[in-house]
């Protein structure tokens, strides 16, 4: 099997839903096992054949070898498989600096245990009073996130590579917001505080519904939760070869991959017509980390 890593960067505020009640919301994100929020490989699958359905990028047959027979037809199995996309950073909120990212040892390990080494990463944060500078700007020597928490700051390693280097390359980014983001500091603070900063950054967001030709609200209020804007997951395609019958396959597995790399928006999860739920996904291979 073939494995190849994407970045996904959330480009709007981003919910994917789940059935289980968190902290009172009616609508709240999905959690991993460790309570963290990620986004299913089949909501990404989906997704991304949604995408491909809309557009001529791949014809009828080409879509079923890449991501198999329609749900309810079970003729075949899909050639690429889609792992669920971990989260790696967070925004959180800065008393400096307005925001940066947030992210823990055991984020890293998870969002980057398929495959390959993460260089320059010489292990977590054991005191929760402390952080370290992971790449980035940031001035002072003491970091106040979200308002609460007061932490004391570690100088950046010189040789430590940027975790998210290639999220800058996302092509629906403007030039003027692709360096603003290069600017943010990414902050690794210990893993005994790193679920609370999480869920302290997550937004919730009351909504309503109206009926428009009466001008009256016709059902709610109701709460939805998202992951901030520029959250930044971490997943696999990983493409199975027993799956592929010939030359003609091959080409449409190509084909597929081939379009991921020049990277590309679509709608995840639903609430695009409220403007959020907007996505890219960035390759994450073909270089050496920390380049660029």
């Amino acid at each position: 099997m073939e494995e190849n890593p994407f970045f996904l960067l959330a480009l709007t505020p981003l919910h994917i839903g789940s059935a289980r009640l968190v902290l009172g919301v009616d609508l709240p994100f999905i959690r991993d096992e460790y309570g963290f929020p990620y986004i299913p490989g089949s909501s990404v699958k989906g997704a991304l054949r949604a995408y491909f359905n809309l557009n001529d990028i791949l014809d009828r047959k080409e879509r079923i070898v890449v991501f198999g027979s329609e749900p309810e037809n079970v003729e075949r199995a899909g050639a690429v498989i889609f792992t669920d996309y971990r989260l790696v950073a967070i925004p959180a909120r800065l008393l400096l600096g307005v925001w940066g990212w947030i992210t823990s040892y055991s984020l890293i390990s998870a969002a980057f245990a398929v495959g390959g080494d993460v260089e320059g990463l010489s292990g977590g944060v054991e005191d929760p009073g402390k952080a370290r500078l992971l790449c980035g700007k940031y001035s002072e020597r003491e970091v106040v996130i979200n308002e609460e928490y007061v932490l004391q700051l570690a100088d950046p390693d010189d040789e430590q590579a940027c975790l998210i280097d290639r999220v800058y390359e996302c092509p629906c980014l403007k030039d003027h917001v692709r360096e603003y983001l290069r600017e943010r500091p990414i902050i690794q603070v210990s893993d005994i505080i790193v679920r609370e900063l999480v869920e302290r950054s997550m937004l919730i967001v009351d909504r309503v519904g109206l009926n428009y030709k009466k001008k009256i609200v016709e059902r709610g209020p109701w709460s939805e939760e998202y992951v901030p804007q520029f959250t930044v997951f971490r997943g696999y395609f990983i493409k199975n070869s027993e799956r592929i019958r010939g030359e003609r396959e091959e080409e449409a597995v190509r084909k597929f991959f081939e379009k991921l790399e020049k990277g590309f928006c679509f709608t995840l999860g639903g609430k695009e017509t409220v403007g959020k739920g907007v996505a890219c996904l960035i390759s994450d291979a073909g270089r050496p980390r920390g380049e660029g």
